[in-house]
């Protein structure tokens, strides 16, 4: 006996004294992997099928941020339910107007188009820009000289969530309706993304507080499926931390109690906060397009992250800066940037992966808190929308899509 007990002391001891290993992977981009390679290993047809189940819950979330169950942190979720499509679901928006503490009410339905007058400023009938390239590039201001934006977490058809920029004409009518009036008209299924359902929920927006109040009822918070409850806190960075309209998000439900989550507990304020210290990388869609996604890991300078972002951090994106192309960047005192190419790049000898790249360079340091970058060493000095003989502001955001009436 004693000599067992000294062989158990043994091992013990052996095993306390193991190297300590940590997966410093985000649960996030763990439960993504093994999604997406359980979704790859169903995809050997050529045509991509959802089961059912995964199919609403994409679409929850994709309507999530437009009929908006909200997130207070990365371990806080909002849920909400599925409604059968044949059913109307009615959204109230309630927003401040000119800073006043006037309440204005809208009823929105995912579930049909609504017949509306010209001057009301309303996406109903409209066409999609043709996508006739195999990558999609950012939005800068200038794009809207006349237009306006509005950014959207959306997941795609096979699980991916992704942030998108959808530029709309400009209307008169407040900030708020028009973003959950251009929700409804996006046509994502036509994208590659996944599709809209109904889902109840009553909003309330003040405007001069920038924040947003979701009222979730009592008997549909314990319907939202786990998934949902991964990702909501990315959707909500895609959806509101790109502008400047909503700061906080709260919650209750009808009797204006605290909501409580099986999985999470109780759902705080969730203040949004924007991306920071990130790179950014290639996603390919089902339909043969490319889009910009940020790094679920944040970097300790900005060189750091340009280095990371050659090699591909996953199996399900892809690096956008070739091994052989090497770049360093120096700071200005006017929070812009210097960029040397270590040879002439030419891009006129390209293609669209050079605008991804640029895209996602400009996009790396506006995460960083730079407002300009200037690149040397490139030519022609001046190459689609760039103008390379002067800085050139960061994007607004990445993945922009164009409706018109």
């Amino acid at each position: 006996m004693a000599e067992f007990e000294n062989e158990e002391e043994y091992i013990k001891n052996l095993l306390l004294n193991m190297p300590k290993m940590r997966d410093q992977r985000s649960p996030e981009e763990i439960y993504r992997n093994i999604k997406y390679k359980v979704e790859k290993k169903q995809s050997k047809k050529k045509m991509l099928m959802i089961p059912s189940v995964i199919i609403a819950t994409f679409a929850i979330i994709v309507v999530l941020i437009s009929s908006s169950f909200m997130q207070s942190n990365p371990n806080e979720i909002a849920k909400s339910t599925i409604e059968p499509r044949k059913e109307s679901l009615e959204n109230k928006a309630v927003t401040d107007q000119d800073q006043q503490n006037i309440e204005h009410n809208s009823q929105f339905s995912f579930s049909e188009k609504r017949d509306v007058s010209p001057d009301e400023g309303i996406v109903s009938e409209f066409s999609a820009r043709t996508i006739d390239k195999k990558s999609m590039s950012a939005i800068y201001e200038q794009d809207l000289q006349q237009n306006d934006m509005f950014t959207y977490g959306v997941f795609t058809k096979d699980a991916i969530l992704v942030p998108i920029s959808v530029e709309v004409s400009k209307s008169d009518i407040d900030w708020f309706t028009n973003y959950l009036q251009t929700a409804e008209a996006l046509p994502l299924e036509q994208w590659g993304f996944a599709s809209l359902p109904n889902i109840p929920g009553e909003l309330q927006y003040r405007q001069n507080e920038k924040k947003l109040h979701i009222t979730v009822p009592k008997d549909q918070v314990r319907k939202v499926p786990e998934y949902v409850e991964q990702n909501l806190t990315r959707i909500l960075q895609y959806s509101f931390s790109f502008l400047n309209h909503i700061k906080e998000v709260d919650y209750s439900d009808e009797n204006g109690d605290p909501i409580q989550l099986n999985n999470i507990g109780l759902l705080k304020s969730y203040k949004v906060s924007p991306l920071v210290n990130v790179g950014y990388f290639s996603y390919l869609q089902t339909n043969g397009m490319k889009l910009l996604v940020p790094s679920d890991l944040e970097y300790s300078s900005f060189n750091s992250a340009i280095e990371n972002m050659k090699k591909a951090p996953n199996d399900i994106y892809q690096p956008i800066i070739p091994n052989q192309i090497h770049l360093k960047a120096t700071e200005n005192h006017d929070n812009s940037l210097n960029i040397e190419f270590n040879k002439l790049l030419d891009f006129s000898q390209g293609n669209e992966d050079y605008q991804l790249m640029l895209d996602g360079i400009l996009l790396t340091a506006k995460s960083f808190g730079y407002k300009e970058v200037l690149f040397k060493d490139v030519s022609p000095m001046k190459w689609e929308k760039f103008d390379f003989s002067k800085p050139i502001k960061v994007p607004i955001a990445p993945n922009k899509y164009t409706i018109k009436k």
